[in-house]
């Protein structure tokens, strides 16, 4: 009879988990966009156009608080701790029109990093959206805003690690 250490079964299933790769079963592909990282204004921005629309999404970000922690026991991007950054907003507009987002469909969303741009506009055959994620190192997370209609159809989150 075999016997399997435990503890090196889970590390084995910890390490793998953490190294997932995106889905790439996904109907929506990432389209060239221009991106911005405004550390004076604290946000990231990418903005691109789609069959003759312009798509612009701001994300506002700001360093975490003692009342953030009120609403939320966990927080994506972090590993059980407490995030450096916050999301504050998420705005998109298309053609200049805002498309409201509901701040609890990002509230508990941790770790933003500060030093490159991880927002994406994505596309699929009927749809846009934005593509977003944020790390601690470790653990880390990737939101899929879709939009339907001009209008937030449903979130679609992967949490990886933490």
């Amino acid at each position: 009879m075999r016997y399997i250490d435990l503890a090196t079964l889970f590390a084995a299933i910890v390490v793998s988990a953490c190294a997932l790769p995106p889905d790439s079963d996904s109907p929506f592909e990432v389209i060239p966009s221009r991106k911005l990282l405004d550390k004076k204004s604290d946000e990231i921005r990418a903005s691109a156009t789609i069959e003759g629309s312009s798509i612009q999404a701001t994300i506002k970000f700001r360093k975490y608080g003692p009342n953030d922690n009120s609403d939320h026991r966990h927080w994506y991007g972090t590993d059980g701790g407490l995030p450096d950054y916050v999301i504050q907003s998420i705005i998109v507009t298309k053609d200049g029109k805002p498309i409201p987002i509901d701040p609890s469909n990002y509230s508990n969303f941790g770790d933003i990093s500060i030093n490159e741009v991880r927002l994406s506009i994505i596309v699929s055959a009927q749809n846009f959206g934005i593509r977003y994620s944020g790390s601690d190192g470790a653990g880390s997370y990737e939101a899929d805003f879709i939009f339907v209609k001009d209008r937030l159809d449903r979130v679609i989150m992967n949490p990886y690690g933490g």
